[in-house]
Formats: C-alpha cells, sequence, structure tokens
C-alpha cells in the first residue's frame, strides 16, 4: 500500500525537482558550448550549413525560456521530460548537418541518456534511448541504401548504439540505487 507523501515530503520532492532542474540546464548549457567549440576546432564552415547556427539559437533560446523565464516556474518531471526532447531534437539536427552517423558529436547522446536515465525514471529513459536508437538508424541509412541492405550494414549501428544501451542500464541501476539508499 503505498502511503500519502506527507507535508515534509512533498517539500523535500520539490526541493529535488528544483536541484534536478538546475543540473538540466547546466547539460543544456554543456551542449550548446561542444557544438560551439567543434564548430570553432574543426574548421566547420556555417557558410555551407547556416540551419547549424539557427539550431543554436533556437535551443539556447529554448533554454532561457525554459529555466530562466516563463516556464522556470513550472518544476515538474514532464518539464524535465520536455527539456530532454528538446536536446534530442537539438543534437538530431546537428548530427544531420555535420556528417550524420559518422559526426564525432553522436556521443553527445549520452549526456541526454544520463539525464533521463537518473531523472526521469526506467520507463520514460528506456522509450528516449529506443527513440534516439531510431533517430540513429535513420541517420545511418539513405533510401537507396534500403533496398540493398546487408546484415554486415546493420551490425554497425548496432555496435555504435551498444554505449548507449549499457550507459542508460548502468545509470539506470546506479540511480536506482541511490534512491533505495535514500528512502531507507
Amino acid at each position: 500500500m503505498i502511503k500519502p507523501l506527507s507535508m515534509h515530503d512533498n517539500k523535500i520532492r520539490i526541493e529535488e525537482l528544483k536541484g534536478l532542474n538546475k543540473r538540466v540546464a547546466e547539460i543544456e548549457w554543456l551542449l550548446v558550448a561542444l557544438v560551439i567549440l567543434y564548430i570553432e576546432i574543426s574548421g566547420f564552415s556555417l557558410q555551407r550549413t547556416p540551419g547549424v547556427l539557427i539550431a543554436l539559437g533556437c535551443f539556447t533560446l529554448f533554454i532561457i525560456m525554459s529555466h530562466y523565464i516563463g516556464l522556470d516556474s513550472i518544476i515538474s518531471k514532464s518539464k524535465l521530460t520536455i527539456d530532454t526532447w528538446a536536446m534530442i531534437a537539438f543534437i538530431s539536427f546537428i548530427l544531420w548537418n555535420t556528417g550524420k552517423i559518422e559526426s564525432p558529436l553522436l556521443s553527445l547522446y549520452l549526456l541526454v541518456i544520463i539525464t533521463a536515465c537518473s531523472t526521469l525514471g526506467e520507463v520514460v529513459a528506456f522509450l528516449e534511448v529506443g527513440l534516439i536508437s531510431t533517430i540513429c538508424f535513420l541517420l545511418s541509412f539513405t533510401p537507396t541504401m534500403i533496398s540493398k541492405l546487408t546484415l554486415i550494414q546493420l551490425s554497425g549501428p548496432f555496435i555504435q548504439l551498444f554505449p548507449f544501451w549499457l550507459t542508460a542500464y548502468v545509470t539506470i541501476k546506479l540511480s536506482k540505487e541511490n534512491a533505495g539508499a535514500k528512502d531507507k
């Protein structure tokens, strides 16, 4: 039987969500910084794909609206879920424009996976890892490749996705252990 949360427990949960919200904002800023660093170091041409600059601007605006003005008073698991969806969309767009599955920025998804697994719970986290996996498969193949797809071609994306699933599994296990210890 589930007992209702006491006033004290409810305050603790709210403080916990506020802390998680701050950490998510830091991770979002880290994503922006890493993309800018990649652009600077790699000599990536923004003239060739100006959409990357537009995506950076839109994601930065989203972070400001979500964490500092507008939506900053809403603190819930649903908002954290929306934040992780925005991160997935941002990273996916950046990958599409910087080499798709071969982009050196593919590992940015790990930040989203760790965030989701440590804040959103097992089911939502694994659904998001599934979404990331689907996006990676879409980034891997062109329409002309699909008609002559071989098992060997399929193994590449599976091998690249293995660290994502392993990271999700380990992070969820660690989060559950921490939550269990905190409850005790």
